[in-house]
């Protein structure tokens, strides 16, 4: 009777963390507006973060969207207002994967994500613009 009781009790732990989860607000923050006072800069920072994240997202990644998205940056202002409109979001690992997802910022999730020499090769794009590495 008691491993029936911890079955149970475990089966609606897991699903309060799976409903916590869900209800959480996870949406992108707007990005601040460009020092030449151009707000549809804000849109396409916008546009980046959502194509780094679907490049992340859900089984494998696309590192090659991560390289052109990081190659569009010419400043440390336009890493950050990426970073920024990236907010926080929850990774998903993929439908069956036992591990669940991962909830971090932009930098926080490029790193998860890329392999040690892909790492090194976003890092290079920005560097080459004078934008600190991640």
């Amino acid at each position: 009777m008691n491993k029936k009781i911890y079955w149970i009790g475990g089966g609606v732990l897991a699903a309060a963390v799976v409903f916590y989860l869900i209800g959480r607000n996870t949406a992108p923050v707007p990005a601040p507006p460009s020092p030449d006072g151009d707000a549809t800069k804000g849109l396409v920072y916008s546009s980046l973060a959502d194509q780094v994240y679907n490049a992340m997202n859900g089984w494998g990644t696309d590192e090659n969207v991560i390289y052109n998205v990081f190659s569009q940056l010419n400043s440390q202002y336009d890493f950050d207002s990426l970073s920024t409109a990236y907010g926080t979001r929850v990774l998903s690992s993929g439908f069956l994967n036992p591990f669940g997802g991962y909830t971090g910022g932009l930098s926080d999730s490029v790193k998860r994500e890329l392999s040690n020499s892909q790492l090194a090769q976003a890092n290079s794009l920005l560097f080459k613009k004078g934008i600190k590495t991640l």
